[in-house]
């Protein structure tokens, strides 16, 4: 048996039994979207508890119980509650995909999924030197000459913010750094209000830095509850 290579549907065979398994299943995956998927939630790392027949799920990193082993993949629910199982579809670069609890339009870049932006979005790839999650603010530095990507810090002023990065990566690998665009994955944000590195490694706060040694850098402004347009500006290190 093989699987068709847009929507990695199962082919019947010739004199197959139990037909109707392999079909339904097609169906299925053909239903969920060839290349562009409406997802409910991309920040879970195990099935939720209670779902609706057919909601999708981009899968996060270290996935546990039926998701373990589709890190990054969209999950599709079978049944409600999935009660007949789970079908995935591994990312691959070009699949697109609309994040409904962060009114976010995401797209795979091949390494992972990260918030699409029309047009030119300035961006390099470098090696990380620790582990970044999604969204993370990060600072690019020289490591005996290597340029090298970390988590910026408020409270150190050798780690001000040059970019952010919009899918998670592992100590080592490599990490897509953003001068620009949308961050996302927030959630609680004070809409309209501008956003400072904070001195939590990473992430931004509407509460700026005022203690002598910090960092005062404002990163962008929230355009919503769950996302931050950046504008990141020059830091200011406080007396």
């Amino acid at each position: 048996m093989s699987d068709t290579p847009l929507a990695a549907a199962p082919e019947l065979a010739v004199g197959q039994a139990d037909k109707e398994g392999t079909a339904n299943e097609a169906f299925r995956r053909i239903e969920s979207g060839a290349g562009f998927f409406q997802i409910v939630d991309k920040s879970l790392t195990a099935p939720p508890g209670a779902c609706a027949d057919g909601a999708r799920y981009i899968v996060g990193e270290a996935a546990t119980g039926a998701w373990a082993g589709h890190d990054d993949a969209v999950a599709y629910a079978a049944g409600t509650n999935a009660s007949n199982g789970w079908y995935f579809r591994a990312g691959a670069e070009g699949l697109f995909a609309w994040v409904a609890n962060e009114n976010a339009l995401y797209h795979h870049n091949g390494s992972g999924w990260a918030v699409y932006a029309a047009g030119t979005v300035i961006s390099a790839t470098l090696t990380a030197s620790e582990a970044l999650a999604a969204n993370d603010l990060v600072n690019i530095w020289s490591d005996a000459g290597v340029a090298k990507v970390r988590k910026a810090d408020a409270d150190d002023p050798a780690k001000d913010v040059d970019g952010f990065v919009l899918a998670a990566v592992l100590s080592g690998a490599a990490a897509v750094v953003y001068a620009g665009g949308i961050i996302g994955g927030y959630s609680g944000l004070s809409d309209g209000s501008p956003y400072f590195l904070s001195a939590t490694a990473g992430l931004a706060t509407v509460t700026p830095p005022s203690s002598a040694g910090q960092i005062l850098q404002r990163v962008g402004k929230a355009i919503s509850d769950t996302q931050i347009l950046a504008r990141i500006e020059p830091p200011i290190t406080l007396e």
